[in-house]
């Protein structure tokens, strides 16, 4: 659902809040363009304030409307880097207590528990914020765990299919192809990149010198 999918409007109700819905659903519905219709319902018992306490409550509703736009579109891109090639499917992940997000708004229910609307503007706000607050934080929290998780299995993988250099050489190397038992030799694992060609042809060699073991040294 992209941000053009939801309009919503505030229209005075002038005493039928039913009546007011009913007529814009017939305007609206005149238009050859099919359009849902449905009620936003808000609470319209919320207690008011002064005129100046409203002027100062603006600018604190302006800033957590920053501030949860903000933390939502960081939250849609991190899924959207998650999903990587089936960012296709980014939708149908963007879920809201469980339902679509055209779906919550087309059926939204004002939280009376969290929000009751018996309390002032400037408490709802607070509440809100507070609750924009702990989702914040929680984010972190969980891109930082996911972060370092991913970066554990990104060594492992290198480890295991990336360079000799940092990847296990147990699988490749063998316990007969190590001198053991020598109080004058040891092995020496070198890594060499194969343009370096010409190391093959310089390195000293070695044939018919028998180890302790009874193995014989061909190269060193």
């Amino acid at each position: 659902m992209s941000l053009t999918d939801v309009i919503l409007i505030s229209l005075p109700a002038e005493g039928d809040r039913k009546k007011a819905f009913k007529d814009l659903s017939d305007s609206v519905n005149k238009s050859s363009i099919p359009i849902n219709v449905v009620n936003f319902d808000v609470p319209v018992n919320i207690k008011t304030e002064t005129l100046d306490k409203l002027v100062t409550l603006q600018d604190h509703y302006r800033a957590l409307e920053v501030a949860t736009e903000n933390n939502i579109r960081k939250i849609v891109q991190y899924m959207a880097d998650m999903l990587e090639e089936q960012r296709k499917r980014l939708e149908e992940n963007l879920v809201v207590n469980g339902s679509s997000t055209k779906e919550y708004v087309s059926n939204f229910s004002w939280d009376a528990a969290k929000f009751p609307s018996n309390e002032t503007l400037q408490l709802l706000l607070e509440r809100a914020d507070a609750i924009v607050g702990r989702i914040e934080s929680e984010f972190r929290n969980r891109t930082t765990t996911y972060n370092n998780l991913r970066n554990s299995l990104q060594a492992m993988e290198r480890k295991q299919v990336g360079s000799l250099l940092t990847r296990n050489l147990g699988d490749i190397v063998k316990k007969d192809q190590f001198v053991l038992d020598s109080e004058y030799l040891i092995t020496a694992l070198v890594v060499v990149p194969r343009y370096v060609y010409f190391f093959a042809a310089e390195f000293t060699v070695f044939t018919g010198m028998p180890t302790q073991s009874g193995r014989v040294l061909t190269r060193i």
